[in-house]
């Protein structure tokens, strides 16, 4: 099994890679807008509410409007949630994708398994996920993903993931 590991190592990684780069991206993106979008409605609410200090005058309640003003043209917010909605779109999109590199990982696992031990019942259990086997685990989910368009799963499928 060590020998298929080394062998599968480098495109099992670069799948994985791929499936992660735009999932990151997109929550890099949103945490950004929420920063932005934070800053932003302190400097409302700063802004907003000068007329509750006793003592204040015209040019501080003018520097603060410009503080606020400037800041929302350089955070671009309309542009970074348009960004965050073409990526979101991007994703679903490549949801077909994304799918065929899932059932890819789940295939050279399956496949180290068959190579190794020609089925399942000689192959190790591996850890245990909540109640089910790794082997069964990987086993079950290749079959789910390569029959997922049919929707009609065999018993084995449907026993592994409805615990």
């Amino acid at each position: 099994m060590i020998n298929y590991l080394n062998d599968t190592e480098y495109a099992s990684k670069t799948l994985f890679d791929a499936l992660k780069s735009e999932f990151h991206r997109l929550e890099n993106l949103k945490a950004e807008l929420l920063s932005k979008k934070d800053r932003l409605k302190h400097l409302q609410w700063d802004f907003s509410t000068y007329d509750q200090i006793e003592d204040y005058n015209e040019l501080q309640l003018q520097h603060k409007f410009v503080t606020m003003a400037k800041f929302a043209q350089d955070a671009n917010i309309p542009k970074l949630e348009q960004d965050i909605s073409d990526l979101k779109t991007s994703i679903i999109n490549k949801e077909l994708s994304y799918q065929a590199i899932g059932m890819s990982i789940l295939q050279i696992a399956k496949q180290g398994i068959s190579k190794v031990y020609g089925n399942p019942a000689h192959c190790p259990d591996g850890r245990i996920l909540t109640t089910q086997s790794l082997k069964n685990v990987i086993w079950q989910a290749r079959n789910q993903s390569i029959h997922h368009e049919e929707g009609n799963y065999n018993n084995n499928v449907k026993n592994c993931f409805s615990d």
